[in-house]
C-alpha cells in the first residue's frame, strides 16, 4: 500500500478540477516497464465508430442500501474520479455518487487528484465546497489530509460504493457487478501492435498471449466505463476509457499505451 500519510499540500486548492489523474505516478518507471514487455505507447484517442461510455447518468445504482454492512474492502487509492465522458453538472468528466443511489439527493464526486479528493453536492446540484478536500488514505480509509478540510471518514464495499463514517451516509455512483459484467472474460488486441493481447479473467488476473511475464498483472473497474491494467503492487497502472457499440457491447480500450479492440476468441 502507497504510504498511510500520503497527503495533499494545499496547493490543491488552486488546482482545476478538470486536471487528470491517469494513474500514471510512476511515469517514468512504468513506461521503462511497458516497454520493456513490447507495449505501443500511444496517446490520444481515435473516433472509430464507437461511442463513448455509457454515461454515468444513467448508470447510478439503485442498491438497497439497508442490506449493505460498511467494509474497507477496497483502497481507494487506486479508484479514478471518472472516465473522460463529460457526465454533466456539476461533477464534468468525475463520476456522480448519489446518497443511496437516489439522485434526488444530492452527493458527492471526486477530483482526480492522488488521492482523491471529495466535493460534497446538495439535492439542488449545488456545492457544498469550492474545491476537493485535500485528503490521505489510512487502512483504505479516504480521511481529511489537514485538520479544519472537510470532515469525513469514506470507505469503499467496492469501487462503486462507499460509506461515510462521519455522517452515516451511502453513496452510490454504479452496480460494480453490471460494470464487472461488461468486460469480465474479454479479450483485447493492442490495434497498431497484434502481438500485445490479453484477457481480462472473471478472478481479475490478466492472461498475455505472448508474453511470459508483464508487470501489469490484475485489473479492476476503477470507474463508471474505465478500467485499469494493475501492477504487482495493485496500487498503480494504466487506466483505459470504454467504448461502445451501438448495441451496448463493450469494443474498444483507450489509453497511454494504445488502443486496443476487443476479439474475444
Amino acid at each position: 500500500m502507497i504510504g498511510a500519510a500520503m497527503k495533499q499540500s494545499t496547493a490543491l486548492k488552486s488546482r482545476e478540477r478538470t486536471a487528470q489523474k491517469p494513474l500514471m505516478f510512476l511515469a517514468i518507471a512504468a513506461l521503462t516497464a511497458v516497454l520493456a514487455f513490447g507495449l505501443t505507447a500511444c496517446g490520444g484517442g481515435k473516433s472509430g465508430g464507437a461511442s463513448a461510455g455509457s454515461n454515468a447518468s444513467t448508470s447510478s445504482a439503485s442498491a438497497p442500501t439497508k442490506k449493505l454492512e460498511p467494509a474497507a474492502n477496497t483502497n481507494p487509492i487506486y479508484l479514478e474520479a471518472g472516465s473522460s465522458t463529460d457526465h454533466g453538472k456539476p461533477s464534468g468528466e468525475s463520476d456522480m455518487w448519489y446518497v443511496d443511489g437516489d439522485r434526488s439527493k444530492g452527493g458527492l464526486y471526486f477530483e482526480n487528484f492522488l488521492p482523491l479528493a471529495p466535493v460534497f453536492v446538495d439535492a439542488d446540484g449545488k456545492q457544498l465546497n469550492e474545491y476537493g478536500y485535500p485528503s490521505t488514505v489510512e487502512d483504505n480509509h479516504l480521511i481529511p489530509a489537514e485538520e479544519g478540510e472537510g470532515n469525513f471518514d469514506l470507505i469503499f464495499n467496492d469501487p462503486m460504493t462507499c460509506y461515510d463514517l462521519v455522517s452515516g451516509t451511502w453513496y452510490i455512483r454504479g452496480d460494480y457487478n453490471k460494470e464487472l459484467a461488461k468486460i469480465v472474460d474479454t479479450h483485447w488486441t493492442n490495434e497498431d501492435n497484434p502481438k500485445d493481447s490479453f484477457t481480462l479473467k472473471a478472478n481479475g488476473t490478466i492472461v498475455w498471449d505472448n508474453k511470459e511475464e508483464s508487470t501489469l498483472k490484475t485489473w479492476d473497474v476503477t470507474a463508471i466505463d474505465r478500467v485499469t491494467l494493475l501492477f504487482e503492487d495493485g496500487e498503480s497502472g494504466f487506466a483505459y476509457d470504454c467504448f461502445y457499440d451501438d448495441n451496448g457491447k463493450m469494443v474498444r480500450l483507450e489509453g497511454f499505451t494504445g488502443i486496443y479492440n476487443r476479439d474475444d476468441k
